[in-house]
């Protein structure tokens, strides 16, 4: 079943402005609707000690491997809030974010047990993050411009979401102005 242009474009913003709210580097969001994937979105450059095995331990490698869950997550979420819950719908896109996600888990957690409990706990996090009145319609712009450029580079979300917040700020001020 091809994959609809509106929730590929929602998936891959979920991505992309996740990204953006965490301040992590990509290079660009793209949607290619076609039979299995509807999107991508390029990872900026990996830190050096990625390529380590083991993976050193410290917080800037748990910080970077718990954003990298949730960029993740916000795909998938972005689809659920627009009420695509139905599996049958879903790209093969998700299923490998949600292989990537469980890998990283894994390799931040020392149980299956502890890495379902974590990966649910980024999820409501994530879910949580991406559904603030400010970073939604951000989701929502991002989505809208990909639907109809098909590309966007990191630079051009960064610009609609700067743009999106700066509307909403002001919209906020002018009706506090008013009721004062």
């Amino acid at each position: 079943m091809p994959v609809d242009a509106r929730s590929a474009a929602y998936h891959e913003a979920g991505h992309a402005v996740m990204a953006w709210h965490l301040r992590r580097s990509f290079g660009r969001v793209t949607i290619a609707v076609s039979e299995a994937v509807g999107g991508t979105v390029t990872p900026g450059p990996e830190p050096s000690w990625w390529y380590d095995d083991p993976l050193p331990s410290n917080a800037n490698v748990e910080r970077y491997m718990r954003d990298r869950i949730m960029i993740g997550w916000a795909g998938r979420l972005a689809q659920e809030r627009l009420g695509i819950d139905d599996e049958a719908t879903l790209d093969e896109g998700f299923a490998y974010d949600l292989r990537t996600i469980a890998l990283h888990a894994g390799e931040m957690t020392g149980s299956p047990d502890e890495a379902e409990a974590y990966l649910e706990w980024l999820r409501l996090r994530t879910r949580n993050a991406l559904y603030q009145p400010i970073v939604w319609p951000c989701v929502e712009a991002v989505a809208d411009a990909l639907v109809e450029r098909g590309t966007l580079s990191a630079r051009t979300v960064r610009a609609i979401c700067t743009g999106t917040r700066e509307r909403l700020f002001a919209e906020h001020y002018a009706r506090v102005r008013k009721t004062s």
